[in-house]
């Protein structure tokens, strides 16, 4: 039986800095995906466990990735097999590491990244449980295993998600000795809870990727030229018009750390030219552009 321990969503309440004020986010409209795809990095799991022994995380780490790969509708998977995405997940871990989370998105709305999946597995235990009463009480054996996932998005440089998942399954007396010493190796149990629980954790973010509508960030603008990410892999041809909104302004979190918060409407723009990793666009109308806001479609 899988336990959900924890589930939050959004990026909690912002206060502003200099005023120490509740900020109320202005009212944005409905952001659409149409066909266009969504990037998104997976950045393998910590253990952090304390077993070193009989976790095959490669196996664990695959199970995710494939379903995210096959089952996430409009949503394009970088891992660490991506040439292009091992530099940028270097960059990311130092950052994510460091808890600075403006050095993060700033870093991933350059590449084109939406979202990051990411986690840990936090804990492997043996634990034993005693029933009946009296002197008529027995123990029973138990492995516990409990794996904690995160979407960061990019945006914001918040978490969007983060859900820990907790499973335990029935062990004999030798496997709970051998546990309570560190040796996993050989307990084929472990093995199982980790793959049930990826594909929970993985249905449960692809369920979340999935609902998130379509973004691109700007990297460049010349006068009313706007350069954007990504490009036509991900669905953008000439012709297609879309809006800029701010995304530049910090404000603190419930938690001390400074996050961006989305803005209001900049500029409307037509799609010039495509790259397969950026495209150009002209500003029809609004101004004030800068690198790092957002591109989105609007239904």
């Amino acid at each position: 039986m899988i336990t959900v321990l924890l589930l939050t969503t959004g990026c909690g309440m912002f206060s502003d800095r200099r005023t120490n004020r509740q900020v109320i986010k202005a009212s944005l409209p409905d952001f659409d995906r149409g066909r266009l795809i969504n990037r998104a990095l997976f950045f393998p799991y910590e253990n952090a466990s304390q077993r070193v022994g009989g976790l095959n995380l490669h196996a664990f780490h695959q199970k995710i990735i494939t379903i995210l790969q096959n089952d996430c509708k409009g949503l394009k998977l970088l891992t660490a097999d991506d040439p292009a995405a091992a530099a940028l997940m270097a960059r990311l871990a130092g950052y994510l590491s460091a808890g600075d989370s403006i050095g993060f998105s700033e870093a991933a709305r350059g590449a084109g990244i939406a979202a990051m999946v990411t986690g840990r597995i936090a804990d492997v235990a043996a634990e034993e449980r005693s029933w009946g009463i009296w002197w008529f009480t027995n123990n029973d054996y138990y492995l516990n295993v409990q794996v904690d996932t995160t979407i960061y998005d990019v945006e914001t440089g918040a978490k969007t998600i983060d859900v820990s998942l907790s499973e335990d399954i029935k062990i004999d007396g030798l496997e709970y000795d051998a546990m309570t010493i560190g040796q996993t190796d050989d307990i084929a149990e472990v093995e199982k809870l980790l793959d049930e629980l990826a594909k929970d954790s993985a249905e449960r973010a692809c369920k979340a990727l999935s609902k998130q509508p379509w973004i691109g960030f700007v990297t460049a603008v010349d006068k009313d030229r706007v350069t954007f990410v990504p490009g036509s892999a991900a669905g953008l041809t000439a012709g297609m018009k879309l809006n800029i909104y701010g995304s530049g302004t910090l404000l603190e979190g419930a938690n001390g750390k400074p996050y961006f918060v989305p803005g209001l409407q900049r500029a409307g723009i037509e799609v010039v030219s495509v790259a397969p990793d950026q495209a150009y666009a002209r500003i029809l109308s609004g101004s004030m552009v800068a690198q790092g806001d957002s591109v989105r479609l609007i239904k």
